[in-house]
């Protein structure tokens, strides 16, 4: 039975407990459904928080269309540069922040043009008024999946250690731009 898992099952479940027990990991559970929002969580949305958090079976084993055979865990789909759905989270969390800005009468722009010439840096929005220092915040927003298999190693020996490397990698990214962006990242 425990060969229909990606990874080894204790370990997946290890380090999912260990998330689940982490400060604020439970914060959403308490979020009133606001839709005006964006707190809303459909039933089915809600299924699969709950199902995933506990680490119960979400769906059948079949393989990805980038080859990797997803475990009926689940996990995969929420890491993979294949499926849209993962740049549709980002998505939705950047449109969230913006829109909180605007209804705060701050004003922004999402992922602006020409802040760098290196063209790998692409936030995901400024503020188009200084915030501190005189300097705009840039803000860079990063979903990433605790059992990712990338992150399952770090985040074994400590929750949440997995996004916290890659959150240091993004602002080492950002790091010769500080003279003139004030940069703040969600994770």
């Amino acid at each position: 039975m425990l060969s229909r898992y990606s990874e080894p099952y204790h370990r997946i479940h290890s380090v999912r407990s260990l998330a689940a027990a982490a400060p604020h990991s439970a914060d959403w559970l308490h979020t009133l459904p606001i839709s005006a929002c964006g707190l809303y969580l459909d039933d089915n949305a809600i299924r699969v928080a709950v199902d995933l958090r506990l680490g119960c079976a979400i769906g059948e084993a079949h393989c990805c269309p980038c080859g990797v055979m997803v475990d009926p865990l689940g996990h995969h789909p929420l890491s993979c540069k294949k499926q849209s759905s993962r740049v549709q989270r980002h998505a939705w969390l950047n449109d969230l922040i913006h829109g909180a800005l605007i209804r705060e009468e701050t004003p922004a722009v999402k992922e602006p043009q020409g802040l760098s010439r290196d063209e790998r840096k692409r936030p995901d929005g400024l503020t188009l008024v200084p915030w501190q220092s005189g300097r705009s915040v840039t803000r860079d927003v990063m979903v990433a999946h605790t059992l990712a298999t990338s992150f399952v190693s770090q985040n074994a020996l400590q929750a949440g250690s997995g996004a916290a490397a890659a959150s240091a990698r993004k602002t080492t990214k950002y790091s010769l731009s500080a003279a003139h962006m004030f940069f703040f990242q969600w994770r």
